[in-house]
C-alpha cells in the first residue's frame, strides 16, 4: 500500500520514472529489514475452514413415533487462534398407553464453545494491525526465530499476543419435556407437562505478561474467569373439554394452572499484576517489581525469613516456585521450552525402555520439539518445506 502510494503520488506530479520514485523512497516509510519485509496478513490471518455434520433418524408405527438427531458445527476464524465449535443433539418420543392415554418427551441438548481474539481498538486486534498498524519493516520473530518487539523500545508482538492470550466460552443448555395425557370420556381430556430448562456459561480469559491487551503494567499476567448458571422448572396441568352439539354448536372448556420455579447463580473472579519471569527478563523498575512479587508468595507460604534476595532472583529461582505453586498441573515441560531451557529427566524408573543416551536431556533446539507443519499450509505453498 505505502509502495503503491508512492507510484500514485509520482504519477500525480508527472514525474518522468514513477517507480524510480517509488524505489529511493520507500525507505523513509517501509525500510526493508534484513530478513525481509514481513506479510502481516499472513502472519495474523489464514483462510477459515467452516464444517457442518448432521445425522437424523425417525421412525415408529400406529402408536410409537421417534426422532432423532446428532449435529456438529465447527468453524475457523479468520484471525489465528478464534473458532466456534457447536454440538446439539435432540430426541423425541410418543407412545399411546391403552386405548385412552398417550405419554411422551422430547429432550434437546447443545454446547457452543467460541475462542476469540481481541477486537476492540487495542494494538493486537489482527484486524486493525493489518489494516491500519502494521507495515512490512516490523519484524516478527528475530534470527533465531524468537518473537521479538514489533515496534522498536517495545515488546509488543501481535502474532505471539494472539497465540497466547485467550478469550474463551462455554455454553451449555439442556432442555427437556415429558407429558402423561389421559382421554377418559370422548372430548375431556386431561394432561400434566413438566418440563426444565437448563443452561451455563463459562468464561475465561488469560493476557500473557508482555501483551498489550488488559489493564496492565507490561510485565504482569491478567487472568479472569466467571460463570452464570440459570435453571427454571415448569409444571403445567391443564383440563379440557371439546364438544359438538347438533352440528352447530361448539363448546370448548379450558382450565389450567402452571407453576415455574428459578434458580440463577453466577460468580466471577478477577486477577491482575500476576507475578511472571517477564519483569526479570526486562530488567530495570520491572525486575523490582518481579522481586517483590515472588517474595509475596515466598512469605506467604512459609514466612518472612524465607524472602529471595536480590542476588539469588534468577530464572531458576522463579520457575522453581512456579514448580511448587503448580505442582500436577503439567506446566513445567512448556515452562522450560519457553525459555529455552534444556528438560532433564531424573531417575531410571521412567527410563526402562527408552534409549539413555538421548532421552534423559532434550535440549531447546531438540529436533522432536519441532511442531510439525499442517499439511494444508503445505499444500497452499509448495515452496514451503520441514
Amino acid at each position: 500500500m505505502l509502495y503503491e502510494g508512492l507510484l500514485n503520488y509520482a504519477t500525480d506530479k508527472r514525474m518522468t520514472d514513477p517507480t524510480a520514485y517509488a524505489d529511493a523512497e520507500i525507505g523513509q516509510y517501509a525500510f526493508r529489514p534484513e530478513m525481509g519485509y514481513t506479510d502481516w496478513r499472513k502472519e495474523l490471518l489464514r483462510t477459515a475452514v467452516q464444517q457442518n455434520y448432521e445425522a437424523s433418524v425417525s421412525g415408529g408405527n400406529a402408536r410409537t413415533s421417534f426422532y432423532a438427531s446428532l449435529g456438529y458445527d465447527s468453524q475457523e476464524g479468520l484471525a489465528r487462534n478464534s473458532s466456534l465449535d457447536r454440538y446439539s443433539a435432540r430426541l423425541n418420543v410418543s407412545q399411546k398407553v391403552g386405548k385412552y392415554g398417550e405419554v411422551g418427551g422430547n429432550m434437546m441438548f447443545s454446547q457452543m464453545n467460541q475462542e476469540m481474539n481481541e477486537e476492540r481498538g487495542s494494538a493486537i486486534n489482527p484486524f486493525l494491525c493489518v489494516a491500519m498498524t502494521m507495515n512490512p519493516s516490523m519484524l516478527v520473530r528475530d534470527e533465531n526465530g524468537n518473537y521479538t518487539g514489533a515496534y522498536s523500545g517495545t515488546s509488543l508482538n501481535p502474532l505471539r499476543d494472539i497465540l497466547t492470550d485467550y478469550n474463551r466460552t462455554r455454553m451449555t443448555r439442556m432442555f427437556s419435556t415429558g407429558y402423561a395425557a389421559i382421554e377418559p370420556i370422548k372430548g375431556l381430556k386431561l394432561k400434566e407437562t413438566l418440563s426444565y430448562d437448563y443452561a451455563i456459561q463459562k468464561d475465561s480469559r488469560y493476557y500473557n505478561p508482555l501483551s498489550s491487551a488488559g489493564p496492565k503494567s507490561g510485565s504482569d499476567a491478567q487472568s479472569a474467569k466467571g460463570f452464570i448458571e440459570y435453571g427454571k422448572l415448569i409444571s403445567s396441568t391443564s383440563v379440557n373439554y371439546v364438544r359438538t352439539f347438533g352440528q352447530k354448536h361448539h363448546l370448548d372448556v379450558l382450565a389450567a394452572y402452571e407453576i415455574e420455579n428459578y434458580q440463577t447463580d453466577k460468580t466471577s473472579g478477577e486477577r491482575s499484576k500476576m507475578p511472571s519471569n517477564a519483569g526479570l527478563q526486562l530488567g530495570g523498575n520491572y525486575r523490582s517489581k518481579a522481586l517483590e512479587y515472588l517474595n509475596a508468595i515466598v512469605t506467604n507460604r512459609t514466612d518472612p525469613s524465607k524472602a529471595v534476595a536480590d542476588a539469588d532472583f534468577t530464572l531458576n529461582r522463579v520457575l522453581k516456585e512456579r514448580r511448587k505453586e503448580l505442582v500436577g498441573e503439567g506446566l513445567v515441560f512448556y515452562d522450560y521450552t519457553r525459555n529455552r531451557l534444556p528438560i532433564e529427566r531424573k531417575g531410571s524408573w521412567h527410563l526402562n525402555t527408552l534409549d539413555p543416551s538421548n532421552a534423559r536431556i532434550i535440549n531447546p533446539d531438540d529436533s522432536r520439539l519441532a511442531v510439525p507443519i499442517p499439511q494444508s499450509e503445505i499444500d497452499a505453498n509448495p515452496n514451503l518445506g520441514e
